[in-house]
């Protein structure tokens, strides 16, 4: 078996607001025993990063994780998951509409 596929995933026009966000989410893939890691900001309008490995039966823990933490935060801002050359950007009110897509984009990477 091959190494997991890495999503990033970062909160766009985060500050130290999206820093905290972030935080959250690696506490919360952790505590379902997921790898992750710390993305460090490349500029500094960007806020950290998390990393997640996405192994193949992994996807549903990780959909169940984003879509929780996606929908209970208060800002409307977007998050961006990144893998390799390609990226999509989600939001809480177009997650219901782009489940499937998000679903897709994950299970692809492997």
């Amino acid at each position: 078996m091959g190494e997991p596929a890495w999503v990033v995933v970062k909160v766009v026009e985060g500050g130290e607001k999206g820093g905290k966000a972030v935080k959250q989410l690696r506490r919360e893939l952790t505590e379902q025993e997921l790898m992750t890691q710390v993305v460090e900001a490349s500029s500094a309008a960007e806020c950290v990063g998390v990393a997640v490995a996405v192994p193949g039966g992994s996807v549903p823990a990780v959909m169940a994780v984003l879509r929780d933490w996606v929908c209970r935060r208060n800002s409307p801002g977007k998050v961006k998951l990144i893998f390799g050359e390609e990226s999509m950007e989600i939001d809480k009110p177009s997650f219901p509409q782009r489940e499937q897509q998000l679903q897709d984009f994950l299970t692809k990477q492997h």
